[in-house]
């Protein structure tokens, strides 16, 4: 008896020690990539009330087509299709000679609205029928080595009551034949709405971390 004691110790040690050796040699986890933390804040009479803050993945394919698209090299000029606020398909594509180049426009938009549809990569609008649309600050950067941080910001003053489930984010842009229009380039769907009054104040942030 005493000897089956001695084994089943024996045995227990051994696989604590692998355990712990695994542990050992297992490669240190980093963290890197992209995040977005999004942060709405209410205010009323002055005073903060209420606050949501989120980090999801709210990235749409008009987001990701411009990525792909600066990746090419020159003289693979790269054209590319998103779908507009409206729903419409438009054509751009990076100029290199400075013509037509999507990025040489001006405007970007933060939205809030009432939707509870779910988040598609496919999202082009948001899915609510009471939408306001406010134009947001210019984006800032801060950088502590290896990270960066773009915020992007803006404010509503509502006129009267809403529920606020979706917020959005959208960017002016030219196509092709030079002509201008808007893209969803981010949707959110918040974890928990803001039933808002009118007269109350609305804040909304966007932190894009880079290696964060």
């Amino acid at each position: 008896m005493r000897g089956e004691i001695l084994v089943a110790l024996l045995l227990i040690s051994l696989m604590f020690l692998g355990v712990y050796t695994g542990l050992l040699m297992k490669p240190k986890e980093t963290k890197g990539g992209i995040s977005v933390t999004l942060v709405v804040r209410q205010y009323r009479n002055g005073n903060l009330i209420k606050e949501v803050v989120d980090r999801k993945d709210p990235f749409t394919n008009n987001f990701v087509q411009i990525l792909y698209a600066t990746m090419y090299n020159r003289g693979d000029q790269k054209t590319y299709t998103m779908k507009d606020i409206s729903g419409t398909s438009r054509s751009l594509y990076i100029s290199y000679s400075g013509t037509y180049n999507p990025l040489f426009a001006t405007g970007n938009y933060i939205y809030i609205g009432d939707g509870t549809a779910s988040f598609s990569i496919n999202d082009y609008k948001l899915s609510g029928t009471n939408i306001l649309k406010a134009t947001s600050s210019t984006p800032s950067e801060s950088t502590a080595n290896p990270k960066i941080n773009y915020t992007i910001s803006a404010s509503f003053s509502l006129s009267s009551a809403m529920t606020i489930s979706e917020i959005g984010y959208s960017r002016i842009l030219r196509d092709s034949g030079g002509s201008y229009y808007e893209f969803l380039l981010m949707r959110d769907v918040l974890s928990t709405p803001i039933s808002a009054l009118a007269g109350d104040t609305v804040t909304v942030t966007y932190i894009i971390r880079i290696n964060g």
